[in-house]
């Protein structure tokens, strides 16, 4: 078995380790973080803003959280 041979092999066999763990590393949470003037003369625009995700992340998760992570909720930090 040559050097390039082996390197495939035990590249093929590391990548199906992993595939089990890819499913345990998803997190049942997805934490959202957000840059907004809190002072300044877009504060208010920024509130308003923050007003407008808050509830486009309590949607999200009264309809099940995402589906394609699993139903995973949104958190906004």
């Amino acid at each position: 078995m040559n050097r390039r041979a082996f390197l495939q092999t035990a590249s093929a066999f590391a990548a199906l380790g992993a595939v089990p763990s890819i499913g345990r590393a998803q997190a049942k949470e997805v934490k959202l973080g957000y840059i907004l003037p809190v002072t300044g003369p877009l504060a208010f625009e920024a509130h308003l803003s923050l007003n407008g995700l808050q509830l486009a992340v309590d949607e999200i998760n009264n309809a099940g959280g995402i589906k394609a992570l699993g139903g995973a909720k949104l958190t906004l930090l």
